[in-house]
C-alpha cells in the first residue's frame, strides 16, 4: 500500500467521522429546539434540513403560531378547597384531682399509698396533660400524663397516654410486671419504692 493510498483512506475516515459528529450535533440542537418550542407552546414547521449540512440558519425555521390556548375567565375556575388542618393539638378534657385520685385508688387497691408516694415526686397535681422531656433517654422522648409514662419505651401513642384511665392502667401493669415496684420510674428508684 502506498503512502498516497493510506493518506486517502485516513482522509475518508476523518471526513466520515466529522460528518457523523456534525450530524449528531445538528440532531442534538434540533431536539433541543423542539423541546424549547414545546415548552413555550410554539409550533415549528418548514425546517429545511439538507443532510449532511452542519448548520441551520435562522431563516430555515418558521414559527407558525402559538398553540391555541383556551382562555377562560378566572372566575369560572372551580378550585378544590383543602380540608383545614388544626394548628393546635387538641387537649383532652381534664378530670378533677379527686376523680383521678379515685381511679388510682380503685386500680392500685391496697398499693395506692405507694402509688401516691411516687406521684408526689412525679406529678403531684395528678395533671393528665403533664409532659416532661427533661433528662429523658433518648433525648426528646416524652413522659406523658398522670404517671409520666414514657411514650418511647412503652411504645404507646401519646394520644392514649393523655387519657388518665389508660395512663393509670399502664402504670399499674408496669408496677405489677416489675414485681410490685416503681423502679421503672426515676422517682421510684430515688424513693426506694
Amino acid at each position: 500500500m502506498t503512502q498516497q493510498t493510506r493518506s486517502r483512506q485516513n482522509t475518508i475516515r476523518e471526513d466520515g467521522s466529522r460528518k457523523t459528529r456534525a450530524t449528531f450535533a445538528l440532531l442534538t440542537l434540533l431536539l433541543a429546539g423542539i423541546y424549547i418550542c414545546s415548552v413555550n407552546h410554539i409550533s415549528v414547521s418548514n425546517i429545511n434540513l439538507h443532510m449532511p449540512t452542519t448548520h441551520v440558519q435562522a431563516q430555515d425555521i418558521k414559527i407558525v403560531s402559538p398553540l391555541p390556548v383556551n382562555k377562560v375567565e378566572p372566575t369560572k375556575y372551580i378550585l378544590p378547597t383543602a380540608t383545614p388542618i388544626p394548628t393546635t393539638v387538641p387537649t383532652p378534657k381534664t378530670e378533677s384531682y379527686n376523680q383521678i385520685s379515685g381511679k388510682i385508688k380503685k386500680i392500685f387497691g391496697p398499693d395506692a399509698p405507694k402509688a401516691f408516694k411516687l406521684l408526689s415526686c412525679e406529678n403531684g397535681l395528678l395533671n393528665p396533660d403533664a409532659v416532661n422531656t427533661a433528662g429523658n433517654f433518648p433525648i426528646g422522648s416524652r413522659d406523658i400524663g398522670v404517671f409520666q409514662i414514657n411514650e418511647y419505651w412503652q411504645k404507646v401513642n401519646a394520644k392514649f397516654l393523655f387519657n388518665p384511665d389508660i395512663n393509670i392502667l399502664i402504670a399499674n401493669q408496669i408496677y405489677n410486671e416489675s414485681g410490685k415496684s416503681f423502679k421503672m420510674w426515676s422517682c421510684g428508684r430515688k424513693l426506694g419504692i
